[in-house]
This record gives C-alpha cells, structure tokens and sequence, in this order.
C-alpha cells in the first residue's frame, strides 16, 4: 500500500506553525484556537500575545510584571473592561500620554486639573439621562480622562490676542450632560469645552440633525441674517471626536500663545490648492471695542494647502 501523502496538522512542529501564527489579527488567532486542540494551545502562545497587547492596549513589559499573568490573559482582561474600544484606544491613549508628556515640560500644573476615567457604569448612566447614544470614541477617551477640574487655564485652548481672552477647559462628563442641548438650532448637541472668558462652548453633535452630522464637533455661530432666531451657522472643528481630538492635539501650545488651524475643504477639487499670503482679523470685545490686525500670513513661510489638509500655525 503506498504510503499516505496527507498533510496532519499534528504532525507539523510547531515553529512554522507560530510563525504562520504571528501574521494574524487577535480575532483571527481566537477562531484559530477553536479549531483543534492543537491550534488551542498554539494560539495562546505567550509571544503572539505580547504584541497584541503592546499593538491595542499600549502595554509593556512593565505592566504584564506587575499584573502578574501572561500576555494571553493581559489581552483578555483588557478586552473585557475596553474590548467595544479597541479601534480607538491606541490612538487616543497615545494622544493623552504625549499631551501629558508636553505639559510636563511646558505646564506641569495643568496635569493636576485632569480627572481619572469615568467608568462604563458611569457612563451608561450619562446616556440613560440624556437620552442619546454617546459616540464610542468619545466614550473611549473619557474612560481614559473624564475631561478636568474647571480651572484656568482650560487645556483645549488658552490665548491672549490683543485684548481677546480664550480659555476652554475640557468639560467632564457630568458637566457636560447637563448643558446638554434641545432647544432648536441646537438639538442633540453636548458641549464639549466651555470657555470662562467668552462664556462659549465646542459641541458635539449625538444625532443627525438641523444640517449637523452626527459626531460633528463645532462652535455654534448664531445667524444674524435669518428671520428664524434659533438659526445656527456652524464652525466645524472636527468630523468626528477623534478627528478633534488629534486636531486639539496638534494645536496645543502653552498658555497665552495663539495656535490657529486651517483646513481646506474635502469637497474641493483633488487639483485645487490654495497659499496663505496675509490675514486680516477683525476683533470686537464683549463692550463694543473693534481693533484690525493684518500683516504677512505666516511670518517667513509660504504656506499652501491642499484638500482634506490642515495645518496649525502659531
């Protein structure tokens, strides 16, 4: 009888066999270990682990000593407290660790002014009483900071322009739910920051709705033309939290500097590009008072921007 040519996977050793294991995503390595008991032990072979924890949850070496299990159970409790998270925490961990390694060297008092995670019992509860889905990258980021203490200066914004004063603190999450918008014009908006100085706030939008769409953040600009008073023309800061998030990020200079971003549209033309060339700023004061700036538009630069780019000069 000649001899069988079939392959047996129980037969293979098993070096190939986490090799081939390296190349694939957590999940994949989960359906994996449900498909012999072979492939069960292979697939939570400590090494294949190490690098989904360190690639998802930013741990290290570190972390998993003083945890005290192994990379494979590291992963799984990560991923049953954050697992509905896991597309946007490694982004937004990494934005929050390097903000805070900013302020270290720059304002060190304002790490102080940041709050621990709110819980997802606590969050849940913000939904139940505002009667709106929160966004899962939103959700994210406050399970990581609920947002800090009200003080001055505001982490997403300080400035002095002339006598134009800005300071926008990042609002926790109770605090936020309870601006929570429904008037018209406004509908389903939850503020995001609030300024002490302008008494204004950033929003984000939890529903489509009245033009918005839904986790669109933005500073409402009440139309003055419109016979309709609740009418709101909108400067959009973001199309997504996260999308504001690493905007803020790249935005943030120390207190009493003024950052600024430009962004060209995504609907422009792929061939269109606009320069900078000079600015002219306008600036009325809460009493009336008007003062005009203008001059070069980035001092010893050219700058040009394409569409669905932006920059932040300052």
């Amino acid at each position: 009888m000649a001899a069988s040519s079939e392959l047996q996977l129980d037969l293979l050793p098993s070096d190939p066999l986490l090799h081939i294991l390296s190349y694939l995503s957590f999940r994949d390595l989960v359906h994996c270990s449900y498909v012999s008991k072979r492939l069960n032990e292979l697939s939570k072979h400590n090494p294949l682990w190490k690098r989904h924890c360190c690639k998802h949850w930013l741990l290290t070496d570190a972390d998993r000593l003083q945890s005290g299990l192994s990379w494979y159970c590291l992963f799984k409790q990560y991923y049953s407290d954050l697992g509905r998270y896991i597309e946007y925490y490694s982004v937004l961990k990494k934005a929050w660790e390097q903000l805070k390694s900013f302020l270290q060297q720059r304002c060190p008092r304002m790490i102080t002014s940041l709050k621990d995670g709110a819980t997802e019992a606590e969050l849940n509860d913000i939904e139940v009483q505002i009667d709106s889905k929160l966004p899962d990258d939103y959700r994210c980021s406050y399970r990581i900071h609920n947002g800090q203490k009200l003080v001055i200066p505001g982490l997403m914004g300080s400035m002095s322009l002339s006598n134009h004063y800005r300071s926008e603190v990042l609002l926790d999450v109770e605090t936020a739910a309870g601006g929570f918008q429904l008037r018209r014009g406004m509908r389903r908006c939850l503020p995001l920051t609030f300024c002490f100085h302008t008494g204004l706030s950033q929003y984000v939008a939890l529903e489509d709705a009245e033009g918005r769409k839904k986790g669109e953040s933005f500073y409402p600009c009440p139309d003055q033309t419109a016979q309709d008073p609740s009418a709101i023309d909108m400067f959009i800061t973001g199309s997504s939290f996260l999308d504001w998030r690493r905007k803020e990020k790249a935005a943030w200079r120390p207190p009493g500097t003024s950052p600024f971003l430009i962004e060209m549209s995504r609907s422009a033309s792929p061939e269109a590009a606009c320069q900078l060339n000079s600015r002219y700023w306008k600036i009325t004061t809460s009493d009336g008072n008007v003062e005009e700036v203008q001059g070069p538009g980035v001092v010893g630069m050219s700058l040009t921007s394409h569409p669905s780019c932006w920059a932040v000069i300052g």
